[in-house]
């Protein structure tokens, strides 16, 4: 094994911001192909989602208690054990994660909307390995990042991570039926889509997926490009 190689370590950097640019996107190419390394993120990632939901969701008595629960926890081993740490986050979270998913549906959105949004705000990909294949979107400059399949609300999907040249963040959740109208979307007639935008994410809803990105990403042609990557597989 590589002895510059510690996934763990090599997670914590990355998700802390302790790299520099460049770092983080080699990092990112390296997550592709590197089963430990995606392992420790998405794991670390799915704790830290569940966190920062229960602190800004759950009321105020429900978070000082998990507050103190995680300060009663023993300390890690290795001062950089940020996984192990965010999954026992994760643990303590779960038993009030009802609450957080209540309180996200009482936002107006569709639960499947909702997750969408939330999970790209929170850098959270799903876990399981993808039924199909990453649609191709290099001829528009957009390079593949990683994939993942899990359940938006009611929908089983596959969900692909991209950027563009820019750095722009990009999603693409692909699923089995017809996504539910966002909030305050407005109807494309010219190409039958939900177009919504929730400060700097935009967002464009089809029969066949739903598109996320940060905004400046050039929706219009990728949503055209993805349409003809998923209909041809």
């Amino acid at each position: 094994m590589n002895p510059r190689h510690d996934p763990e370590r090599d997670a914590a950097a990355f998700l802390g911001g302790a790299l520099h640019r460049r770092a983080a996107e080699r990092f990112e190419a390296h997550l592709v192909d590197c089963e430990e390394c995606w392992s420790e993120v998405a794991t670390a990632r799915r704790g830290r989602s569940l966190a920062e939901s229960l602190r800004e969701l759950a009321p105020h008595e429900l978070r000082e208690d998990v507050r103190a629960a995680v300060a009663a926890a023993p300390a890690p081993g290795r001062s950089y054990r940020l996984v192990a740490t965010l999954a026992s986050a994760a643990v303590i979270v779960t038993a009030v994660s009802i609450a957080v998913v209540t309180l996200l549906g009482g936002t107006g959105q569709p639960a499947e909307i909702a997750t969408a949004l939330h999970e790209f705000r929170a850098r959270v990909m799903p876990m399981d390995t993808p039924s199909g294949q990453a649609p191709d979107l290099s001829a528009l400059g957009v390079r593949f990042v990683q994939g993942g399949s899990g359940d938006l609300g009611s929908m089983t999907v596959d969900a692909f991570a991209y950027r563009d040249g820019a750095g722009h963040r990009i999603v693409a959740y692909i699923g089995s039926q017809p996504s539910p109208r966002p909030k305050d979307a407005a109807w494309a007639a010219a190409d039958g889509s939900w177009r919504a935008r929730y400060g700097e994410i935009e967002m464009i809803c089809t029969r066949r997926f739903i598109l996320l990105a940060d905004s400046g990403s050039p929706m219009n042609e990728l949503a055209r490009q993805l349409e003809l990557s998923v209909e041809s597989s």
